[in-house]
């Protein structure tokens, strides 16, 4: 990639980002700053989509020793990534305004609750050891102390570098950010097709024809479709539905308490939510009764105060997973920058995945750090 922030007439760059999810608004604040003239289209209302619908976690560790397969050939560049974005977080939290958007990072309590939980600790702690993440493990007496939440429970893991943020304020704290730095955003402005010229990404074309030109293209649209984008922009969708209790929060969470099949925290506007269930390739957003009880029992197996009490509030929303189930980060084609496949991870990669395309867009080259997740990789080809 070419690398320019001002034109050739000595005039500011233009970028145009397909998304108004937390990647592309991290995007559009981080090169809106770093001199380009940037332009974002959404689809619906900004800051809407998969963000809003999801948990704030941003829990590298978890993720990294729980949820992430150690066979997989980027397990090991994704723990590094995921690490660098929530250290970049506690950077971005308080210039956003870390009251606002809720930034916290209370710890992550991972309940053993049976003998198969008690098996995987062991395997668990033996690779955060090889890993150098932190974390302690806590014996039933102790971990009912120290998350009195808790109900019958043979011991616990807990992650101390873990934590979370209010998704539900995010989107607004962003949109504000990113404006406030020279940043437009259109929304209601669906994109339906990415023009291109000898090979060279040209401009995207609204669903009205409308065609907007940039010297730069940054396609971080989740899940939606657009004609003409390569392979690896287009997007899995994985179904997540969630439920959520209060306000006012029937209990006191101190952790964000996680087991594989379930997590629940504590949220600054008073409520305690629940998720998330997972259903790869379905794309509608309505919530099925069953799954939702599903949840509300495996929340009420880990907090008994929840257990029998009707959710005040459910929805679902739709995770972007690439066909690796890794992030895509880096340039498809010649003026064309994709960011997505942020699948469980979408918050808490943000600020990492706009950093690494502002290096790309200015310097011509990913970092070191972020090239494992090139948009050209193999796993995503075919």
């Amino acid at each position: 990639m070419t690398p320019r922030s001002r034109t050739p007439s000595g005039a500011k760059a233009r970028a145009v980002i397909a998304g108004a999810g937390a990647a592309g608004l991290a995007c559009a604040l981080t090169l809106a700053r770093a001199g380009w003239s940037v332009r974002v289209m959404e689809a619906g209302e900004a800051g809407r989509g998969a963000a809003r619908a999801s948990g704030g976690m941003l829990a590298p560790g978890f993720e990294t020793l729980f949820e992430t397969d150690p066979a997989h050939p980027l397990a090991g560049a994704f723990a590094a990534l995921a690490a660098r974005s929530a250290r970049l977080w506690g950077l971005w939290a308080p210039a956003l305004s870390a009251r606002a958007i809720g930034h916290a990072r209370p710890g992550v309590m991972v309940p053993l609750v049976s003998e198969h939980d008690l098996d995987r600790a062991e395997a668990v702690l033996a690779r955060a050891d090889a890993l150098d993440i932190a974390v302690t493990r806590l014996g039933a007496d102790a971990a009912r102390a120290a998350e009195p939440a808790l109900g019958d429970v043979k011991g616990a893991l807990v992650i101390p570098g873990d934590g979370q943020l209010d998704n539900r304020a995010l989107g607004p704290v962003l949109i504000a950010a990113a404006q406030a730095a020279g940043a437009v955003l259109e929304t209601e402005a669906p994109v339906a097709a990415l023009s291109c010229h000898g090979g060279r990404a040209m401009a995207l074309v609204t669903e009205d024809g409308r065609r907007v030109e940039a010297d730069l293209i940054v396609l971080a649209a989740g899940t939606g479709r657009i004609a003409g984008a390569p392979e690896a922009a287009h997007m899995v969708p994985v179904k997540g539905q969630m439920i959520a209790w209060g306000p006012p929060a029937p209990c006191a969470l101190r952790h964000v308490v996680r087991h594989p099949d379930i997590y629940l925290a504590a949220k600054p506007d008073g409520r305690i939510i629940a998720g998330a269930t997972s259903e790869a390739g379905v794309s509608t957003l309505d919530t099925d009764a069953d799954a939702l009880a599903g949840l509300a029992s495996r929340a009420g197996a880990l907090v008994p105060s929840l257990s029998g009490r009707k959710p005040d509030e459910a929805w679902a929303g739709l995770r972007p997973r690439a066909k690796d189930a890794m992030p895509v980060i880096g340039e498809a084609a010649p003026g064309l920058i994709i960011l997505g496949g942020g699948y469980r991870n979408g918050v808490l990669l943000a600020p990492a995945m706009a950093e690494a395309a502002a290096i790309l867009a200015n310097s011509g080259a990913l970092p070191d750090w972020a090239a494992p997740f090139t948009a050209l990789r193999p796993g995503l080809q075919g």
